[in-house]
């Protein structure tokens, strides 16, 4: 008898056959169904034994399993491997075609963390590799269930952060992080300035432009950010942050972890679109500075509630006048 390894790639199944779990024999007659072009169903499947049908219930093809005596290895004890159909069942979107499986497949394209495989290329690739077409829901958890075997549960990686940030402070002289916990130890805020960016700060003008977004990880969660702008009118950073939704502790948190760091300014502005955490925070944490709305955000407002022509020209001729003159033109 011969036993069947995990990972183990074989063109064909036959009695005797001894895998060592279920999970490893339902992942090679997967395979097998998917290259020979049929799709099967489990009418039985217990902790002691599965069976296997095709799909054609008229079919004679057949497979039975069981547990190989006391053990956990189950063992191929009767296989017809005949198909008296015409297969025409074996539709572009086959059944047998698993994310699980799937992501098997694309493990090796997530090695290198230079390269950025998207959803997309997964579709492309399992259409040309295997001949099957997945949607894009099925190759986007495929694309999860390999990120989690290849770099781990991305739940994980909140744990590491206590040594990222002494790494990160360690290799760059002078970086202050910050990671705030909640009342049952979870993760629940994170505040980095590196040093560069610290000691420019005193070089750069008094604006604090600030923003948040939408992270698209598995466990989603909001970027803060916080930059200025250079001598040479460029975008310096300041800070960033992560945090789990744009509310009024979470900016707070941010702002007081900002001005920790970098203190105030006089004549300090802070730009920012008009969400009314970033304003309650502001009033709070820097109520001497000047806060300002970006002009970009205020015009997105203005077009979807106003629908005037010229509006757009119209706004930034006054938002752009810098004497009392200019702007009653």
């Amino acid at each position: 008898m011969e036993i069947i390894t995990k990972g183990t790639s074989i063109e064909d199944l036959k009695e005797n056959l001894i895998f060592e779990s279920k999970e490893d024999l339902k992942e090679v007659l997967s395979m097998i169904a998917i290259k020979k072009k049929f799709q099967y169903r489990v009418p039985k499947s217990d902790k002691k034994r599965f069976m296997a049908r095709c799909i054609d219930e008229k079919c004679e093809w057949y497979l039975s399993v069981r547990v190989y005596k006391n053990t956990t290895m189950y063992k191929v004890c009767t296989y017809k491997n005949v198909h008296t159909c015409s297969l025409e069942f074996s539709n572009p979107d086959h059944r047998q075609a698993s994310s699980h499986l799937i992501s098997k497949y694309i493990q090796n394209m997530l090695g290198d963390p230079k390269v950025e495989y998207k959803t997309n290329q997964v579709i492309s690739d399992v259409k040309r590799v295997l001949g099957v077409t997945v949607n894009y829901q099925k190759a986007w958890r495929a694309m999860q269930n390999a990120r989690d075997e290849v770099l781990g549960p991305a739940s994980d990686s909140y744990g590491l952060l206590p040594s990222y940030c002494h790494v990160l402070k360690k290799n760059n002289p002078g970086s202050v992080t910050k990671i705030m916990k909640d009342s049952e130890n979870r993760f629940k805020f994170l505040f980095v300035a590196y040093g560069v960016s610290i000691e420019g700060w005193k070089h750069c003008r008094p604006v604090i432009v600030v923003d948040g977004t939408f992270l698209k990880a598995k466990h989603g969660g909001i970027l803060f950010v916080a930059c200025a702008k250079d001598g040479n009118n460029g975008i310096f950073p300041l800070a960033f942050g992560v945090g789990e939704s744009e509310n009024n502790e979470a900016w707070e948190w941010f702002f007081t972890s900002l001005k920790e760091v970098i203190g105030g300014r006089e004549e300090l502005y802070i730009v920012s679109n008009r969400h009314l955490s970033i304003a309650n925070a502001i009033k709070r944490v820097y109520p001497e500075a000047h806060h300002g709305i970006c002009m970009h955000h205020l015009k997105e407002n203005l077009i979807k509630r106003y629908m005037v022509a010229g509006l757009h020209d119209l706004f930034f001729k006054a938002a752009k006048a810098y004497r009392h003159s200019e702007f009653e033109k």
